[in-house]
């Protein structure tokens, strides 16, 4: 990762976006591996899991992705038009953890079907069980995430009141995987792309009655530049660049 952008983000609701959306939407499915291989395949002579080629296979690394986009899964649609919109005009490529993970549910499904009961009645999950599993496929996930950011030359977070609950002294945020994404681009080591870059000029101005579990975390957005709609997508958008390397370096002037 080398620069990360702290993106707030209202963008209106009409034909252009539902384009620029069906076009995030064929990106990322274009990306879609032959992740439907069971647990079972995975399974070593004496009956373990082998947990590494299985988190590769679940969760795979993307080499070609030069944004990550973080976002709350009600901003899901967001995401999307975002991902189009930067290739569209810029043929720059995002990557959508929500798009392409979102199934480790399915995973954990799968291995609680086999492991996670009280007895052979398979009538109830076992607590203690259900947690065991949980911890490995989002330890997974969570490390996913991690190489994924570090390998995206720069990462935008999506700021819009359904990922931030702005508050005086900071931000916080209700979802774990937000909190743990912000938290892996501020300590990720900052690294220069592998290419000559022309940073020469710079933009000038630029419920109910059911109890719910709900927590929040502190968001520390300092290290991350914060831009509005106008800079983002009128004033760098609405310049036409030679190539998508080019368009970034001019991203990391702001």
């Amino acid at each position: 990762m080398y620069r990360g952008y702290n993106l707030k983000i209202n963008v209106k609701v009409d034909t252009a976006f539902w384009d620029f959306h069906k076009a995030g939407k064929e990106l990322y499915q274009s990306n879609l591996l032959d992740v439907g291989k069971t647990f079972k395949s995975f399974l070593d002579e004496d009956g373990t899991i082998d947990g590494t080629k299985m988190q590769a296979n679940w969760f795979p690394l993307y080499n070609n992705s030069d944004v990550f986009i973080s976002h709350s899964h009600e901003d899901e649609d967001l995401a999307i038009f975002l991902s189009g919109w930067l290739s569209k005009k810029h043929g720059i490529k995002s990557f959508i953890d929500s798009c392409l993970w979102g199934y480790s549910n399915d995973l954990l499904k799968e291995l609680d079907s086999v492991y996670s009961w009280t007895d052979r009645t398979k009538s109830f999950y076992s607590y203690d069980k259900v947690n065991y599993s949980s911890s490995h496929i989002h330890m997974m996930l969570s490390n996913a995430l991690a190489m994924m950011i570090d390998k995206s030359e720069c990462f935008i977070f999506l700021n819009t009141p359904k990922s931030v609950e702005p508050f005086k002294e900071m931000d916080t945020t209700k979802s774990p995987w937000i909190y743990s994404e912000i938290v892996f681009s501020k300590l990720i080591e900052k690294k220069a792309p592998n290419r000559p870059m022309k940073l020469t000029e710079k933009f000038s101005n630029f419920s109910g009655d059911e109890k719910k579990l709900d927590l929040k975390y502190n968001l520390d957005l300092t290290h991350l530049t914060p831009i509005d709609f106008t800079s983002f997508f009128e004033k760098w958008g609405g310049v036409k660049y030679s190539s998508k390397n080019a368009a970034l370096d001019s991203l990391y002037l702001i």
